[in-house]
């Protein structure tokens, strides 16, 4: 409502999707979200769109990663390179889909474990659907076992020289 708030006072409209895609990457921080928002007004003058606000944020569609990672957990190792090449031929970088992969893993946690999970996820109800369809076919003790594999390579495909291979050692052990 914040960020609606602001934007409207300096006649600015975004799409629904753009309005949680910046402040989920403001990461709970006010003063940072609304840095992330004057970067997109910046780009995009007074209409905001998702596709926009993504391209600016580097961030990965979600549907793209929670496909990664339903692949990663149900071990199609196969299906992983396969999306990975794609993503990273497109420019992606590996530190950044390592922590969209986390993310969409923690939301996959979330729908497990809380009744009023699709509250606490900023998504559409489209979204929030097929993660929870994705979500349902694995264990909760399933998911945080690959949490925990990809959260304790972190540092080391941030600091690395070669951090796709890391990053995908870390993917097949999951």
């Amino acid at each position: 409502a914040l960020l609606l708030s602001v934007l409207g006072e300096i006649g600015v409209t975004a799409e629904e999707e753009a309005v949680k895609l910046i402040t989920r990457s403001g990461e709970g921080s006010v003063r940072d979200m609304l840095t992330i928002a004057d970067t997109c007004v910046s780009y995009c003058g007074t209409r905001i769109t998702y596709e926009k606000a993504a391209e600016i944020l580097g961030a990965t569609d979600r549907a793209a990663v929670a496909d990664f990672a339903d692949r990663m957990l149900s071990g199609d190792v196969g299906g992983v390179f396969e999306l990975s090449s794609e993503l990273f031929a497109r420019g992606r970088a590996v530190p950044a889909f390592h922590r969209d992969v986390v993310g969409i893993l923690r939301d996959f946690c979330v729908i497990l474990s809380t009744k009023n999970a699709q509250e606490l996820l900023v998504c559409s109800p489209e979204t929030f659907a097929e993660l929870g369809k994705r979500a349902r076919k694995y264990t909760i003790e399933h998911i945080l076992d690959c949490i925990d594999v990809l959260a304790s390579a972190e540092n080391e495909i941030k600091f690395s020289l070669h951090p796709r291979i890391l990053f995908e050692a870390a993917v097949m052990r999951c």
